[in-house]
């Protein structure tokens, strides 16, 4: 089953569930080598509860951006040459296209 809603939109974005993971495992890391007694509360399950608290509040914190209308790509700005840097032009194809080697040499 996908995690999806009916809408078809993610639950959680990438970055809200890699932080929840992150969380708990060390919070489990920390209970079990640490030895710490959680009120007879197995360490995994704290380790549950860790995750899913940071994981919603990373979503909250940092929602994912709005879909633009037309579904395109977000812009990019043009990268402009290096000052002193002349930009390619028709003859830097040429140059660099492969010869026929079935053609002569002409001369």
């Amino acid at each position: 089953m996908s995690p999806r809603t009916r809408r078809g939109r993610r639950l959680l974005t990438a970055r809200a569930a890699l932080a929840g993971l992150a969380a708990g495992e060390a919070v489990v890391t920390w209970l079990t080598l640490a030895e710490i007694d959680v009120r007879h509360v197995n360490a995994g399950l704290v380790g549950v509860a860790v995750n899913v608290a940071v994981a919603l509040l990373v979503q909250l914190l940092f929602p994912r951006p709005a879909p633009s209308r037309t579904g395109d790509r977000p812009w990019v700005p043009h990268r402009t040459p290096a000052p002193g840097a002349s930009a390619p032009g028709p003859h830097a194809a040429a140059a660099t296209a492969p010869r026929n080697p079935d053609e002569s040499p002409r001369g």
